[in-house]
C-alpha cells in the first residue's frame, strides 16, 4: 500500500493500484449552489452547503447567484459571504446575477470590486430550473452579440475589472432538443470570444463533446494568431459518470432524470468517457477544463415537484397510507410510485443538503475507467499532475480573486475496488455506488 499519497506530475492514474492513497491540495468546485432563503425552512443554505462540501474535502466553492434575493450588489454579496466568514469556514466566492434591468447595472458593477466576487453568471431566459416561474427578471433575454445587448454589457463589465464571464450554455428554445447547448456555443458564445479575445468565458456545465470540441478549436485558431485561447469549460463529475443508458432514467419524467433535475441533460456513456478524455489533454494550450460540482440542493418535495413538505406527505398518506419512506417502499402499490418517480429518490432521506460526497471520487473513477479503456483510448492515460491541475491549478490560473491556493486543505482518497459496506453513506445520501463500483473513496 502507497501511503504517501503524492506522486510525480507525469505518474499515470492507471498505474495506482487497490488500497494506494492519493492526495490533493486545495480542491476547488467553480460551480456550487448554496441557496439562501429559498429553503431556509429545510436547513438549505450556503452555509450548509459549504460545510458539507469541506466535509468531503472541497477546499474552496464558488456559489451561483440564482439564490432568494438574487446576488446583484456589494450589500447582497456581504449577506451571503459574512456568515461562511464568521462561521470560520474560510474564504468563497460567488457571482454576480445578470439581469436585463438597466436599473441593476450600477449595483453588478459595483460588485465586480469585490474581493469575494469571481465575475459575472448569465442565465439565459427559460433554461434554469430555479427561478421563480413565470418570472424572467433574473435571466437575460437580451443576448445578441451586438453593442448595447445584456450579454455584450456583461463582456465589457467583466473585460474591465479582468473578471471572468460565466454563461450557462443554452439556447433558450432549445432546452428540450440534444443539441440546444451545441447551438448556444456555435451561434452565441464563439461570437463573443472573437469580439472579446481578451475576455475569459466560462461555458458552464460542459456536457456535450460536440460543444467541447468546437470551443477548443476556437481556442486553437485563437492560439495560431496570437490571442488568447479565452473560452473555458466547467467539467462536472456528474457528467462524466452518470448517463442516460445507466442512470435515473426515466422517459414520462422532464430530462429523464427527476433526482437531479439535470440541465443540461444526462449525455451517453461514450460521450461522458470522451468528456474525461479532456482531463488526459490538460497541458494542450487550447484545452482549458475546470472542476465543478453543479448540485443544486432542493428539499425532497421540491425534487418531487410538491410547493410544500405538507403536501407532499398528503399525498403520500392519500396514495400509500403512510408517509414512512421505507414502508412505501415494500408497500404493495410501490410499482404505481416507480411510474412516476423511479425508486432511486427514495433513498434520500428526508433531511438532506448538497451531496458533495461523490464529486472528487466520480472524478477519479472516471480518469480510472478511461485509463483502462485501451480498446478507445491506447494511447491516452490522466496523470497525477493533470488531475491536481484539473481540482484546482486551472481555477487558480483563471480566476484572479482567488487569494493564495484556497482554504489549505489537503484531500485523500483511496483506490477501493470491492464493494462498500452497507452504512457507507449512513443512509443519508443517494448511493451511486448502486449503479457503478466507484473505484476511489475518502479516506478518513
Amino acid at each position: 500500500m502507497n501511503s504517501i499519497g503524492v506522486y510525480e506530475q507525469d505518474f499515470p492514474i492507471s498505474q495506482i493500484k487497490e488500497w494506494d492513497n492519493i492526495s490533493f491540495e486545495n480542491i476547488i468546485d467553480t460551480h456550487g449552489h448554496g441557496r439562501r432563503n429559498e429553503y431556509a425552512n429545510d436547513w438549505i443554505n450556503q452555509l450548509t452547503s459549504v460545510i458539507e462540501a469541506q466535509k468531503w474535502w472541497t477546499d474552496t466553492v464558488f456559489l451561483m447567484p440564482n439564490t432568494n434575493p438574487r446576488i446583484i450588489g456589494p450589500e447582497e454579496v456581504n449577506a451571503y459571504v459574512d456568515p461562511l466568514r464568521k462561521n470560520g469556514l474560510g474564504k468563497h466566492y460567488v457571482h454576480v446575477n445578470m439581469t436585463d434591468k438597466k436599473e441593476d447595472r450600477e449595483r453588478i458593477e459595483a460588485s465586480l470590486e469585490h474581493d469575494n466576487v469571481v465575475g459575472v453568471k448569465i442565465y439565459p431566459d427559460g433554461v434554469t430550473t430555479n427561478f421563480d416561474a413565470g418570472s424572467n427578471e433574473n435571466e437575460v433575454s437580451q443576448l445578441e452579440v451586438e453593442k448595447g445587448s445584456t450579454l455584450w454589457v456583461a463582456a465589457e463589465l467583466c473585460q474591465k475589472y479582468n473578471k471572468p464571464l460565466t454563461i450557462h450554455s443554452e439556447t433558450p428554445f432549445m432546452v428540450h432538443e440534444a443539441d440546444g447547448a451545441l447551438d448556444f456555443v456555435v451561434n452565441t458564445v464563439l461570437p463573443l470570444a472573437e469580439a472579446f479575445p481578451n475576455l475569459d468565458i466560462v461555458v458552464a456545465h460542459e456536457n456535450l463533446m460536440t460543444s467541447a470540441q468546437s470551443i477548443i478549436k476556437h481556442n486553437k485558431k485563437a492560439l495560431s494568431e496570437d490571442k488568447k485561447a479565452n473560452i473555458w469549460m466547467e467539467l462536472p463529475a456528474k457528467y462524466m459518470m452518470l448517463n442516460r443508458e445507466n442512470h435515473l432514467f426515466h422517459p414520462d419524467t422532464p430530462h429523464g432524470n427527476p433526482l437531479y433535475k439535470c440541465q443540461p441533460r444526462l449525455r451517453s456513456y461514450h460521450n461522458n468517457l470522451s468528456l474525461t478524455y479532456l482531463v488526459s489533454r490538460i497541458g494542450e494550450p487550447w484545452v482549458n477544463v475546470l472542476f465543478s460540482n453543479d448540485h443544486a440542493p432542493h428539499p425532497l418535495y421540491k425534487k418531487l415537484w410538491f410547493d410544500t413538505e405538507e403536501m407532499m406527505f398528503d399525498y403520500l398518506q392519500k396514495e400509500f397510507a403512510s408517509t414512512d419512506f421505507s414502508e412505501i417502499i415494500k408497500n404493495e402499490w410501490w410499482k404505481v410510485m416507480q411510474k412516476i418517480f423511479t425508486p432511486e429518490l427514495f433513498e434520500k432521506a428526508t433531511m438532506w443538503i448538497a451531496d458533495y460526497r461523490h464529486t472528487v471520487e466520480a472524478s477519479l473513477t472516471a480518469a480510472l475507467r478511461l485509463a483502462q479503456d485501451t480498446k478507445r483510448y491506447p494511447w491516452f492515460d490522466i496523470t497525477y499532475g493533470q488531475l491536481q491541475k484539473f481540482f484546482s491549478g486551472n481555477a487558480l490560473q483563471l480566476y484572479k480573486a482567488l487569494e493564495g491556493k484556497g482554504n489549505g486543505t489537503t484531500a485523500t482518497y483511496t483506490r477501493e475496488d470491492h464493494s462498500p459496506t452497507e452504512n457507507f453513506y449512513d443512509g443519508k445520501v443517494y448511493n451511486i455506488r448502486k449503479h457503478e463500483n466507484l473505484a476511489f473513496k475518502k479516506t478518513t
